[in-house]
């Protein structure tokens, strides 16, 4: 349904579509920009005043003899257009100004809403939050895994101790249900990125990834594909090189302490980690 609502400086009875709230709309007729409001408003044009009647004009001055003729009211304005010359500023022939007042038109940008967030902007994510999050996500993962390499030791050590058979079947049934839940933690892990931005550990710290530029869910591209698995190629890559992987790392570390608190990971998905 079309909101109606009166132009704060020309009285103008404005209607766009439902779908503008918020956003800037321009007044066709004065040109004044102003937000469109939640519910239509109407408001009543109020009266011109009536003006008093005023004199006629004067007659334009005779030049007089000797005099030369009289001067222009203001010697220094360009010329009026000749020739069929358009002003400068006026609507281009054939060229169709956008009417907000048309309900039914083709959805037009209102000002710069196209990437701006649909909600205010919450607060960037904290630095102990950030930790915290990592270290609940790093916490889980090792209660996985360490148990998962001690059965590996305690495996190959039966193996060649003949004696003991039965330590090694045990070992690796154990080891089989350990490998199970770390892949059940990480396909976990992967969903809660891509639908909710958020880890185990950065629900606990009340943590969410975002676009950075829309402040929507980052999604699987953006969260984990990128952010994750496309920096950690990058990564490994780069510590192929002596010392390199260290100078990477110290790089990504250290970028949290900026302004925007986006580490290379960050800057790679376009993403930031915001208060959830």
């Amino acid at each position: 349904m079309p909101i109606e609502f009166p132009c704060p400086q020309c009285n103008k009875l404005l209607r766009v579509p439902d779908a503008a709230v918020g956003r800037q709309a321009q007044c066709p007729g004065c040109s004044t920009v102003s937000t469109v409001p939640a519910a239509s408003v109407r408001s009543p044009v109020p009266a011109a005043p009536r003006q008093p009647p005023q004199a006629p004009p004067p007659p334009p001055p005779v030049p007089q003899p000797g005099y030369g003729s009289a001067p222009q009211s203001n010697p220094f304005a360009p010329p009026p257009p000749q020739g069929g010359a358009q002003a400068w500023g006026a609507p281009q022939q054939g060229q169709q100004l956008p009417d907000i007042t048309n309900p039914y038109a083709a959805p037009t940008s209102f000002g710069p809403a196209a990437n701006t967030w649909a909600r205010p902007r919450p607060r960037l994510a904290s630095l102990g939050q950030r930790f915290g999050g990592a270290v609940v996500d790093g916490v889980i993962g090792m209660l996985l895994a360490v148990p998962l390499i001690v059965l590996l030791f305690i495996a190959v050590v039966s193996m060649d101790n003949r004696r003991e058979p039965n330590i090694s079947a045990v070992a690796a049934i154990l080891m089989l249900l350990l490998s199970l839940g770390l892949l059940a933690l990480g396909v976990t892990q992967i969903i809660l990125l891509s639908t909710s931005g958020q880890t185990i550990g950065k629900k606990v710290a009340g943590t969410r990834i975002v676009l950075k530029e829309s402040g929507q869910t980052a999604g699987f591209v953006h969260a984990f594909l990128l952010r994750s698995f496309v920096f950690g190629l990058i990564g490994s890559a780069v510590g192929l090189i002596p010392f390199a992987g260290i100078v990477f790392n110290l790089v990504d570390i250290c970028m949290i302490f900026g302004e925007e608190r986006r580490c290379l990971h960050d800057l790679l998905a376009q993403t930031i980690v915001v208060e959830a």
